[in-house]
């Protein structure tokens, strides 16, 4: 354990070291600092791995590691990166007359499929930096740049390999990488770095609060209750029922009649069978004990904790007393539009670093949260049906929406409008105009 506590105290120094900044000519010159504050204290760097990090009020030991041993907090973890990676996504440039293009193969487009070559494709990098956010309430990727300054690659760093420093003089945050393959420091600004975050509460160092932090005492209480009930069926204490008879019983008497019991009636192959007991003996099993009822009922209590925590509807992680098919749907609406779109308001945002400077403003990266909204099947039918009829879209338009091919003749592009409507300003000009043209056919047929 001793060696332990070096190990962590060396590897704390090491990766926290950072270099103090200064500008000069324009450029940065880099020269060594004692170690500032970091994402892990000190304090914490020895914890966790001694004791497996800060304890909750519960007496185990909550971090972001153990914290997955919770079943609702890892689904939320699974359902908010799974949902964050599988969004569509655009790279989309305002045209000056107002309608947007898509450009596929703009360099940010290509870079966000292959963030990091080799090691993670496009879907796996927004999944694994999601996940970070949701547990620990940040996610950071330094952004690689060629020569241009044109992005060419995101490399996702641990927290515990990066350092958040404020240039008060300068007004200027910069980020401090401990690359451990090289062994070395890589300073950026934050123009440079991706950094996804929750809630700042530190506005200079602007690191993301943790949940995991913030909500240790509940998250903690059901992992006690985990480990309390794992100690009971490993232990054999829980006791589902008990042979009785008014017999006075020898030492021996009592053990054979509890093997024959166990070999006639114990393990998953036997059960159902029906015993038939001698000797005035009696099987009297026993209810569920005060103390089962309470995990069952903390149990229940930490997993809508976690829901409320995330952000998730309780039906998403397998509780549904509170669901019905009515309000189901509804509820999944509602993760779209107050979890996911305000998660991908903060990704949007960020992704605006990838841009050149000139092009910001003008080119801009956005998820389409539209197919997680598009409701029934008669829901969006009657949609289309009002879109149509009012020429706010065409048919081929409507098809594109369903991810069907554009009408091949071209028809499709055609918008309609109904002909019985007209401006306001022009109120009784249509009706006389008509009754013109019906003169006019009137005249030409008696001629």
């Amino acid at each position: 354990m001793l060696a332990e506590a070096r190990s962590a105290i060396s590897g704390y120094l090491r990766e926290n070291s950072v270099l103090a900044l200064s500008k000069s000519g324009g450029k940065l010159a880099q020269t060594k600092q004692e170690p500032t504050e970091t994402r892990a204290t000190l304090a914490e760097a020895i914890w966790g791995p001694l004791f497996g990090g800060p304890v909750a009020a519960s007496g185990v030991s909550v971090n972001h590691e153990t914290a997955q041993r919770h079943s609702a907090v890892w689904a939320c973890v699974k359902i908010m990166s799974e949902a964050i990676s599988s969004l569509s996504w655009d790279v989309i440039q305002e045209l000056p007359n107002g309608d947007r293009q898509k450009l596929p193969a703009h360099s940010v487009a290509k870079v966000l499929r292959s963030p990091m070559k080799g090691m993670y494709n496009g879907n796996t990098w927004f999944e694994t930096m999601q996940a970070w956010k949701t547990l620990r309430g940040n996610a950071i990727s330094l952004i690689v740049r060629n020569g241009a300054g044109t992005p060419k690659a995101l490399r996702h760093f641990p927290l515990e390999q990066v350092t958040i420093d404020f240039d008060a003089v300068h007004q200027m945050t910069y980020y401090t990488f401990w690359d451990r393959h090289t062994n070395s420091n890589i300073v950026a600004e934050a123009a440079d770095v991706i950094h996804i975050r929750s809630m700042v509460w530190d506005t200079e160092k602007g690191w993301g609060k943790s949940p995991i932090e913030v909500h240790r005492n509940s998250i903690g209480l059901h992992l006690a209750g985990q480990d309390y009930m794992g100690g009971i069926m490993k232990n054999g204490a829980h006791i589902p029922g008990v042979l009785m008879t008014d017999a006075k019983l020898t030492n021996e008497g009592a053990q054979r009649m509890s093997q024959s019991w166990s070999a006639k009636f114990g393990g998953s192959g036997n059960s159902g069978s029906t015993p038939v007991l001698e000797q005035g003996v009696k099987y009297q099993a026993l209810n569920l004990t005060p103390a089962d009822a309470q995990w069952l009922e903390v149990n229940n209590a930490t997993i809508q904790d976690v829901a409320r925590i995330f952000g998730v509807p309780l039906h998403m992680l397998g509780s549904l007393e509170r669901s019905t098919n009515n309000n189901i749907e509804q509820q999944a609406l509602e993760f779209v539009t107050q979890t996911l779109r305000p998660l991908a308001k903060i990704w949007e945002a960020e992704f605006n670093k990838l841009f050149a400077p000139r092009d910001q403003g003008k080119i801009y990266f956005k998820f389409d949260l539209n197919s997680l909204l598009r409701g029934d099947v008669k829901s969006r039918a009657t949609l289309y049906d009002t879109l149509l009829k009012w020429g706010a879209v065409n048919v081929d338009e409507v098809r594109r929406l369903e991810g069907w091919n554009a009408i091949l003749t071209g028809e499709g592009k055609t918008h309609l409008y109904p002909v019985n409507m007209a401006p306001f300003d022009k109120l009784g000009q249509q009706e006389q105009g008509a009754i013109n043209a019906t003169n006019q056919t009137t005249d030409g047929e008696e001629e």
